[in-house]
């Protein structure tokens, strides 16, 4: 069965208390006496849950946590996420989520022999395979193996294990493909959980694969790499200097404030996003021959 294995988010439009007492309440989160990652608070919990909150940025109101495998395996069982993906006021962005599926059919060692079959938009470059001899499982049998598609730093990566004694597929996704998830999870629930891994490797030929998989899930198709490069840039702006952007314009006006971007940036947009904008208007010149074509 296919599951959340791994769940990391940031949230807005709700007192952080409220997900400590409430959804968060079971795992018994205390103060650490420190901060980190941007917040004056730590709050740490049983089974590695973590509450981070009180930004330091002042006036700024969100707060983080992330939940482990053993805390997510446990939350799911008690249909959680069903339930906060409900939760309509509330602002939720993930960051990071591990998205799993256990099964005997086959083992990591399997898939590696047939790495070169595979369907995958990971880089040939990050297909890792590494075997622990003397590392004991979970069902007491010693030697663990683990394969990976992608590399640490990628925002998509698979990797299949057998450390709990059978064989685990799960997938990382991170910050674009997080939030893609998610919205996909609040419209369709369980049912796009595969898909998401589907969507990033597929072994169209291999029975066993398809057997824990599916054979008719729709390939979870990526964004044009221009709009990847888009979001990228924007997330990155929200992150690191839109207050500071929102501060000057409010002290010069709107009108000073735009040309005085245009002044001082206009003559230093990169190659790369020229490029970008380029690509944007070819699209758009074609979206409107095809309404015209269509009218």
């Amino acid at each position: 069965m296919s599951r959340i294995d791994f769940f990391s988010v940031t949230v807005r439009g709700i007192d952080p208390g409220v997900f400590k007492r409430g959804w968060l309440g079971q795992f018994s989160l205390n103060e650490t006496g420190h901060g980190g990652q941007g917040f004056k608070i730590l709050e740490a919990g049983h089974m590695g849950v973590r509450l981070l909150h009180s930004p330091v940025s002042e006036g700024e109101k969100y707060f983080h946590f992330s939940i482990p495998g053993e805390a997510c395996k446990l939350l799911w069982s008690q249909g959680w996420f069903d339930q906060i993906k409900g939760l309509i006021e509330v602002d939720l962005r993930p960051t990071r989520v591990d998205v799993c599926v256990d099964t005997y059919a086959f083992t990591p060692f399997d898939a590696w022999l047939k790495r070169d079959d595979c369907m995958t938009f990971a880089k040939r470059s990050t297909h890792q395979w590494i075997t622990s001899p003397g590392q004991m499982r979970e069902d007491g049998v010693k030697g663990a193996d683990t394969m990976y598609l992608g590399s640490p730093s990628s925002s998509r990566r698979l990797r299949i294990y057998n450390l709990h004694g059978y064989t685990r597929v799960e997938v990382t996704l991170r910050e674009r493909w997080a939030k893609e998830f998610w919205k996909d999870y609040k419209e369709r629930g369980r049912e796009c959980l595969e898909g998401h891994i589907f969507g990033f490797v597929d072994w169209p030929d291999w029975e066993e694969w398809r057997e824990v998989i599916g054979s008719d899930l729709p390939l979870y198709d990526p964004l044009p790499a221009s709009t990847v490069e888009f979001e990228k840039s924007k997330e990155w702006v929200a992150g690191q200097i839109a207050p500071t952007l929102e501060f000057l314009r409010r002290y010069m006006g709107d009108e000073p404030f735009l040309k005085f971007v245009r002044n001082e940036g206009g003559g230093r947009v990169s190659q790369k996003h020229l490029a970008i904008l380029e690509e944007k208007g070819r699209l758009e010149r074609g979206a409107v021959v095809a309404a015209v074509a269509d009218g």
